[in-house]
């Protein structure tokens, strides 16, 4: 169970806990969803406003996961990329090196979830 988990999402949005499986983790599906939007990111299929648009929830989805369980620096490589805050204001833009550093990062921590995870 992971309690730390229940309480970000649960301070965001109650819904937001319709993600998590029945041990409060996020789901393996939904992992994968958050993968293929960073990937889709990344390779150009998708803009940030056109992923925002189909899915918000997806930005807060990938905070919550760094917070509960992104490796040592992710939460800087959050920090410092752009893409949150643009998405956030409802500007759209390209994406920056620093966003494309996190979404790499995000990519991979996702591809290695839940076997290599335990949370914080």
């Amino acid at each position: 169970m992971n309690d730390f988990l229940v309480r970000y999402l649960g301070s965001i949005d109650a819904d937001l806990l319709d993600y998590l499986d029945d041990d409060e983790e996020l789901s393996i599906d939904v992992a994968r969803r958050l993968r293929d939007g960073a990937t889709s990111l990344l390779g150009g299929d998708l803009t940030p406003r056109a992923l925002a648009e189909q899915w918000s929830d997806w930005f807060h989805l990938v905070s919550a996961f760094v917070a509960a369980y992104g490796w040592e620096g992710t939460d800087e490589l959050e920090q410092s990329a752009p893409l949150f805050v643009a998405v956030a204001e409802g500007e759209t833009q390209e994406l920056t090196r620093a966003d494309r550093e996190f979404l790499e990062a995000i990519e991979l921590q996702l591809d290695l979830y839940p076997s290599e995870f335990e949370p914080q």
